[in-house]
């Protein structure tokens, strides 16, 4: 059994926090944060999804 903790987002900075867990065959969501402050950082938010949003089972919101 493989545990894998993937960042996609938050990296640099304290918003846009994004994280995926891959457990078993099951990929749950771990926050999914907007970029927020600078210009450079907002403009973040229009990029592609870094991943296919159907291959998601589950999203935790820690904090809204």
């Amino acid at each position: 059994m493989t545990l894998t903790l993937t960042s996609l987002g938050g990296a640099g900075t304290v918003t846009g926090s994004r994280h995926l867990l891959e457990y078993e065959g099951r990929r749950i969501l771990i926050d999914c944060g907007l970029f927020q402050g600078y210009k450079a950082l907002r403009q973040r938010n229009w990029a592609p999804f870094p991943i296919d949003p159907k291959s998601i089972d589950a999203i935790v919101l820690t904090h809204a």
